[in-house]
Order: structure tokens, then sequence, then C-alpha cells
């Protein structure tokens, strides 16, 4: 047995800390984005019911937790979508529909969208947006 197993071992209390630390500067330095606490919040309101113990108030807690969460990132999307259809003209979307098509049929290129995302800047999804709402 090591000490990494012996509760009793100095040892093993100056490591856990250490992994306690690093885990905590990874936290502050890549922050969750809205998305993943949102996940994580579902995933533990799926625990907290009545049959683990928890009050009507803790769950109603919890499921409101997660429409905040949710009210979140629809608003940050929409505010992202706001931005996108002022930043786009029609002659910028016809533009970069011409790239991005460009990439598609290069041989380096083919069938790798992400690849293309990476290069131009932008998401197909994006383009997809822009090019219906101007009618190309």
């Amino acid at each position: 047995m090591g000490y990494r197993d012996d509760i009793d071992d100095p040892r093993y209390w100056t490591d856990r800390q250490a992994r306690m630390d690093a885990e905590a500067r990874y936290a502050i330095e890549n922050p969750l984005t809205d998305g993943e606490r949102l996940t994580r919040a579902i995933i533990a309101t799926g625990a907290i019911t009545r049959e683990n113990g928890f009050t009507d108030e803790e769950i109603g807690a919890a499921h409101a937790h997660v429409q905040v969460l949710e009210a979140r990132i629809q608003a940050q999307e929409h505010a992202d979508r706001a931005v996108e259809d002022t930043t786009w003209t029609r002659k910028l979307t016809i533009s970069r529909r011409q790239e991005w098509n460009a990439l598609a049929k290069s041989p380096q290129y083919r069938g790798k969208q992400g690849a293309i995302q990476a290069k131009v800047g932008y998401a197909m999804g994006c383009l997809q947006r822009q090019v219906k709402r101007w009618a190309l």
C-alpha cells in the first residue's frame, strides 16, 4: 500500500491539496460556458427528487435555476444573431458564400467542413442563415 492510499501519511494530504489546487486553477482559467452550466444543472435536477429526500422548495429552486440558464443562453443567442444581422450585408454574404463554395470544391478541403470553418472564421450555419435572409 503506497502513501496515496494511506490517509494517515502526510504526503497523501500534500498530494491531495496539490490536485485540488490544480483543479481550482483550471476551473478559474477555463470557466464553464452557459451551455455547460445548463447541462450540469439538468443532470443535477434529475437527481433532485422527493425520492432522494429533497423538498418541493429545493426541487422548484433547481428547476428555476435551469430556466434562468436557458433564458440566458437564449438571450445570448438572440444578441449574437442581432450582431450577425447588422454585420452581414448582402454584398458580404455573397462574397463569403463564394469563398466557402470555392474552398468546399477544392481537393484540400473537400468534405472537411470543420477545416473550412477554421479557415474562414465563421460557421456554415451562420452562412446558411444569411443566405436565406438575403434570399440568395
